[in-house]
Order: C-alpha cells, then sequence, then structure tokens
C-alpha cells in the first residue's frame, strides 16, 4: 500500500489538480526553453530526434521518482515545522 504522500504525489487524491505556477519569471523562462528546445531540434536528423526522445523519456521517467522524493520530503519538513511550531506555543 502507498504511503498518502505517494498517493498525494501521484495524484491519487487531487488536492493540485489546477495548481499554476505563480512564481515570478516562471512563465518567461517555460516560453525560453521550449524555443530553445525547437531551434536546437530543427538542427537534428530524424535519427538524432529520436535517441533524444528516447533519452527524454527516460529522464522524465528517472526525474519523476526524484521529484517524488522531494515532495515527501519537503512535506515531512513542514510537518516538523509545524510540530515545533505547536510544541513553542506549549511553553
Amino acid at each position: 500500500m502507498q504511503s498518502i504522500l505517494e498517493q498525494l504525489f501521484n495524484g491519487e487524491l487531487y488536492p493540485g489538480e489546477n495548481v499554476k505556477v505563480a512564481l515570478d519569471g516562471y512563465e518567461n523562462a517555460k516560453k525560453e526553453a521550449i524555443q530553445a528546445y525547437d531551434k536546437f531540434v530543427e538542427k537534428l536528423c530524424p535519427e538524432m530526434k529520436k535517441e533524444m526522445d528516447e533519452w527524454f523519456s527516460k529522464e522524465t521517467d528517472a526525474s519523476a521518482f526524484h521529484d517524488t522524493q522531494i515532495f515527501i520530503d519537503g512535506f515531512k519538513l513542514g510537518a516538523r515545522m509545524m510540530l515545533e511550531i505547536m510544541e513553542d506555543n506549549e511553553k
């Protein structure tokens, strides 16, 4: 059975279904990344495009594990912070 944090991260609990990144500069950075990718891909032959797509697919899979652990660790840190706050309020 998956932990509740894994379920939350994997989208089985749907709390972030409509999340929009609200950090300054995100939209511009994303746009620039897409433009750079498109410019680079135009230079590749079909065989290299296929190899790059395979690499991206595998990298995305690996990144998902990394992102899951970052989410879990961050959530745990937030919970520990809340516990500390609650302990301070009891003093």
